[in-house]
């Protein structure tokens, strides 16, 4: 059963439609059931874009709103997580792969 969260995004003003990645079912040290809603996401769109040069404004405005997007989705996720007393987390490969960044 997918889980679909909606979400309200002030770039386009409509509402849209949010597919987390994975609902994490973990048993704690105390025997109790923790459940984490986790996103996978490039590191580099979990930041809001550097600068760009005249040449790369089309490509820095692209990014941009992706990265508004992303912020839409992962504040809705939250709420709907801290609603249930589960834990949100977007991990990038910086966390996936320690050794390597």
């Amino acid at each position: 059963e997918e889980l679909v969260i909606p979400y309200f995004f002030e770039g386009d003003q409509r509402w849209h439609r949010y597919y987390p990645d994975f609902l994490v079912h973990i048993k704690d040290g105390k025997g109790q059931m923790r459940v984490w809603m986790v996103e996978i996401k490039p590191y580099k769109q979990t930041h809001p874009p550097k600068n760009a040069t005249a040449s790369q404004r089309r490509r820095q405005l692209k990014e941009t709103i992706e990265y508004a997007k992303n912020q839409s989705k992962w504040a809705a996720a939250k709420r709907f997580c801290d609603a249930k007393g589960w834990t949100f987390a977007v991990v990038t490969e910086k966390e996936l792969y320690p050794s390597r960044t």
